[in-house]
């Protein structure tokens, strides 16, 4: 049996002018749409090229014309709406038609489950076998909590890909090389980044490239794993955690902290192998001088500089060591043992990361994913739609707010 339309997306009552049309919904509410913006929005094979989602040329003609609405009706079980003009006639969704009237939409709008956590909380683990069949689950808790994690991880590229792919085309080569070099000796730390590839603790952080992308999501998947002397383990906080203990303790710390954003991202420079063919440009020019420029440098507290104000500069850095004490706080970070497996999916626009110290004794191989915010919105824009059950034609244009109405427009 077909799913029955929810009470805001179903029709009660339709009435016209020449250049207005009125619509009642069954929760009471009325939507007003002017005759040039239906005009405007025609989804017809003669105006519209639905496979290519774009409008001809003589979409343009026909809104300049001035033509009155002359009758307007219900089809398609009362969810379409028929509208003639004197020179054409076409057919609206009538939830589409809903999802348009944005100033009409509050109560069909919802908020983002966003749920806090520390170190007592306890997260679903899921199994890669499933990873499609509850891809809405686990998309939903990268939303919710920011972070999800699975077992039975084919220990390959393969598992990487099998998890990135389901949300999209996935990037690896941020670093540039997918082989990082864990430094043993002591003596030589000075040749590599020594806060991320010796076996000392590697503090929390956020993935960011060396290139100007935006990184959402990170993935890592353990391939080998072996500890006889000590475990190596990872750690998550959740940053809104962190903040809203912060804010309580230390309001005016906190807006500080509101007003100038500090940054946890760590852009990595250095190329610890030789990579050929070259991936990138930038793997071939590694050896020149680079001079790096970040848009967030444009918030950076130097900017009290100009207006000579120390003491609030000293306030705001006293209030970044209050939020790093937030972060290494044992109660607030969650602990996970990523043996040979399993695999991590986290929302670096939410989490940080970090790892513990690593034994010389451990074997620890792990591969690295990222997907960009872009990727990210996209696969959402996508689930909803499909939840919809609308023709492109119609999704064609709708922010994600509409999409997200439009996908729950009938009943469960």
């Amino acid at each position: 049996m077909a799913a029955i339309l929810r009470a805001p997306f179903r029709i009660a009552a339709l009435s016209y002018c020449r250049d207005l049309l009125k619509i009642t919904w069954q929760d009471g509410a009325t939507s007003e749409f002017p005759n040039i913006w239906l005009r405007g929005s025609v989804r017809d094979p003669r105006f519209f090229t639905a496979s290519g989602q774009y409008y001809q040329n003589a979409h343009t003609s026909f809104i300049s014309k001035e033509s009155p609405i002359i009758r307007v009706g219900n089809a398609n079980e009362n969810e379409d709406v028929d509208i003639e003009w004197e020179d054409h006639r076409s057919s609206f969704n009538g939830s589409w038609l809903r999802a348009q009237d944005m100033q009409n939409n509050d109560l069909l709008r919802k908020e983002t489950e966003i749920t806090l956590w520390d170190a007592n909380f306890k997260f679903p683990v899921y199994n890669y076998s499933e990873r499609m069949a509850k891809l809405e689950h686990w998309l939903s808790d990268l939303r919710r909590y920011g972070v999800a994690f699975f077992e039975g991880v084919p220990p390959s590229q393969e598992g990487l890909d099998g998890i990135l792919h389901c949300v999209g085309q996935p990037f690896q080569r941020v670093h540039p090389t997918n082989t990082l070099v864990v430094a043993t000796d002591k003596t030589n730390v000075e040749a590599i980044d020594r806060d991320v590839y010796t076996t000392e603790q590697h503090p929390f952080h956020i993935d960011a490239a060396y290139y100007d992308v935006l990184i959402r999501l990170s993935c890592l998947v353990t391939t080998r794993y072996s500890a006889p002397t000590r475990d190596t383990f990872n750690y998550w906080v959740d940053n809104l955690t962190a903040i809203e203990k912060l804010r309580q303790e230390d309001p005016e710390a906190y807006e500080l902290l509101s007003t100038i954003p500090v940054r946890f991202s760590r852009k990595r420079m250095d190329v610890q192998e030789e990579c050929d063919p070259y991936l990138y440009h930038f793997d071939n020019t590694i050896e020149r001088k680079l001079i790096s420029f970040d848009r967030a440098e444009r918030r950076h507290p130097t900017v009290y500089i100009s207006n000579k104000q120390a003491a609030t500069m000293k306030k705001f850095y006293e209030a970044y060591n209050l939020l790093l004490t937030k972060l290494d706080d044992p109660a607030n970070r969650q602990t996970f043992l990523l043996k040979e497996g399993m695999a991590a999916i986290f929302n670096n626009h939410r989490v940080c990361h970090a790892r513990s110290e690593i034994h010389p004794s451990t074997e620890r191989c792990l591969i690295l994913g990222f997907l960009g915010a872009e990727t990210w919105n996209t696969r959402w824009r996508v689930l909803y739609g499909e939840k919809s059950g609308l023709d492109d034609k119609w999704l064609y244009g709708c922010s994600n707010e509409q999409l997200e109405i439009l996908a729950d427009r009938k009943e469960q």
